[in-house]
């Protein structure tokens, strides 16, 4: 019975540990989030400077690939993210230039897995 006892108050005595050792590394974890400076956010289109600089001109057409529509978009500066979506369930992102037009830079999205 003496065995069981201090068994028990062994056991007491870790779960105890445990839980100090993780409420101290919470701590320190939440400190360290606290201290990382957050991102500069890309606005989005909704969000983006009504009135453009002075000297600031959109091109008058973006052409898009045949089918596609735009699902998202993100400003940056002068640039704007696309998120597309085809017919056939693919996406694009497409970043343009919006002062002359110009397709920076495409990328299609391949998803894999059962979740498409």
């Amino acid at each position: 019975m003496a065995g069981l006892k201090s068994l028990v108050a062994g056991m007491a005595v870790l779960i105890v540990v445990a839980i100090s050792v993780l409420a101290t590394l919470m701590v320190q974890r939440a400190g360290i989030l606290a201290e990382t400076p957050p991102e500069t956010p890309i606005q989005s289109l909704s969000q983006a400077q009504t009135n453009p600089p002075e000297g600031f001109s959109l091109p008058e057409h973006i052409l898009l690939p045949e089918g596609s529509k735009v699902l998202e978009s993100a400003l940056d500066g002068t640039r704007v993210l696309l998120r597309m979506g085809f017919p056939n369930g693919g996406q694009r992102l497409m970043i343009v230039e919006m002062e002359t037009g110009n397709i920076v830079h495409v990328r299609d999205l391949k998803f894999t897995g059962p979740n498409r």
